[in-house]
């Protein structure tokens, strides 16, 4: 569609930029606007307009022009520059040239995508068809991709992030299917929901990843990833090594009761209930049906941790009493025992079934019990360093900036250090200081400065030309109090010489 030329979104009669994305799809914008969201437009609108005449600024005419082009049908285009003459026609215009431009012109498809990122620039709402969730997913990769390469991507991030947040389940589900391309997504809108939901379906499937898959993947990702993987091998390990060292706390004896043969009698059956525990869960090590297996061991801790019934039911239990024939009673026993010895060691994985994903307690069949921190966010950490390197950056200006300032006065103390330290000359009237040496080790010291400015004038000295001469008497001063009694001790004995030189002029006549 082509918009007439007004003063609202897509074309403002004021507008200095002139963008052409089709011959009936055009925009008039303002080039201050387009600089504030776009690194692309910051630098290609830095140099000043082309200075257009009377004539073509009352027509309504631009400094600047852009069209779009596109390499191919799946591409969605470029913004090229063009020459704006000063009457106010583009040069070299693709579309005006005549050209067969349906191999140079983007599809209808993508167009609105750039229509939605000009309009973002205006506080326009995006139209993405939030009823068909292919449509939308399909919509937010192309406008990801339209924002990246205008540099504009800060600008889309939360409008990207609500919009398909606001999907909720088909979402998580859509996120479980394939975590990989929704970990890159998630990344590159800055979405801690979507990428901590991507990267805890990947910590439960990478062990069924194929390494070319990985070898795909970012490596700051990938070693999130790994880490949390490793994490959880580990804690696999640990727990099996407790579920095959637990024995009941009721079989446990005090040596001080010196327990015997009767004593441990009673307890047959629990013995019987670990050594039957025990063989199946070493077989189930064997067959690769633990941590070793394809899925991890999820299925064989979802059933320990279910318990009850979940695994060695009674079933099991019918080959067991063909080599170990007994009573209904004594089966009955057994059985309870084989129940007490699973409920305790249920705990054990309990960590393991904990679901940090949004999808449903048995709707997937891997571990999502992965915890992404917000430290493992990637933008995260380069913010994180970026700051660090402004702070050093700010460090090192200080630093380069005091090289040049005065250094503070250090004078005479009274400590032993006396007279040792050399002052640094300083403006008249400079008074008492306290100054702290800057080298490790030094000992703060309070020093006070010589008041070398500070002089007592003594009125009525004559010399023996008969003119009056005043007397100047250097005084070292603690205080304001010190300075003051000092300066009219001075004054006081510049009288005294006076009358004693006035009266032996006298004596001379």
């Amino acid at each position: 569609m082509e918009y007439e030329r007004g003063n609202a979104f897509p074309s403002y009669s004021d507008g200095d930029v002139a963008i052409y994305l089709s011959p009936e799809m055009t925009y008039q914008l303002h080039s201050q606007v387009l600089k504030q969201h776009s690194t692309f437009f910051e630098e290609k609108l830095s140099v000043p307009g082309t200075k257009l005449t009377a004539k073509a600024r009352k027509d309504g005419a631009a400094a600047y022009c852009f069209e779009l082009v596109s390499r191919s049908q799946d591409d969605p285009g470029v913004l090229q520059q063009r020459e704006v003459q000063e009457n106010g026609k583009v040069k070299n215009s693709i579309f005006a040239s005549g050209l067969n431009l349906r191999q140079m012109m983007v599809s209808n498809a993508k167009l609105r995508h750039w229509g939605f990122l000009f309009g973002i620039f205006y506080g326009k709402p995006p139209g993405f068809d939030e009823d068909n969730t292919v449509q939308l997913v399909t919509d937010c990769h192309e406008f990801i991709d339209v924002a990246k390469s205008m540099g504009a991507i800060e600008r889309i991030r939360d409008t990207v992030d609500l919009a398909l947040l606001r999907q909720d389940m088909n979402l998580w589900t859509s996120i479980a299917n394939n975590p990989k391309a929704w970990a890159g997504l998630g990344r590159d809108i800055h979405s801690p929901t979507i990428y901590k939901e991507a990267l805890c379906h990947l910590v439960g499937k990478w062990r069924q990843i194929d390494p070319e898959t990985k070898s795909e993947m970012d490596e700051d990702m990938k070693s999130v990833i790994q880490t949390k993987y490793d994490a959880l091998e580990s804690s696999k390990e640990v727990i099996e090594l407790r579920i095959l060292g637990h024995y009941p706390p009721a079989l446990c004896r005090n040596a001080t009761d010196k327990p015997g043969r009767p004593s441990y009698s009673g307890d047959i059956y629990m013995w019987m209930a670990i050594c039957f525990f025990r063989q199946w869960f070493a077989q189930a090590i064997s067959e690769h049906r633990t941590r070793l297996g394809l899925d991890g061991g999820f299925k064989f801790y979802q059933a320990i941790y279910q318990s009850s019934q979940a695994y060695l039911h009674h079933e099991d239990f019918q080959q067991f009493y063909q080599y170990f024939p007994m009573s209904s009673k004594g089966r009955n026993v057994l059985e309870s025992n084989m129940n007490l010895l699973k409920s305790e060691v249920k705990d054990f994985v309990e960590k393991l079934i904990i679901n940090r994903s949004h999808m449903p307690n048995g709707s997937v069949d891997w571990f999502t019990c992965a915890n992404i921190l917000k430290s493992d966010l990637p933008w995260e950490n380069e913010e994180g360093l970026a700051d660090e390197a402004q702070l050093h950056d700010d460090i090192d200006t200080v630093d380069d900036g005091n090289e040049d300032e005065v250094q503070a006065p250090v004078t005479q103390g009274k400590d032993k250090g006396r007279g040792k330290a050399k002052a640094s000359p300083v403006p008249s009237g400079t008074r008492e200081s306290s100054v702290v040496a800057g080298s490790s080790g030094n000992k703060r010291k309070r020093s006070r400065s010589k008041d070398a400015g500070t002089a007592a004038a003594a009125p009525g000295v004559v010399d023996g030309k008969g003119k009056t001469k005043r007397a100047r008497v250097s005084t070292r001063s603690v205080s304001r109090g010190a300075s003051a009694a000092a300066a009219r001790r001075a004054r006081s004995k510049g009288a005294e010489d006076s009358d004693a030189l006035a009266d032996d002029e006298r004596d001379g006549e």
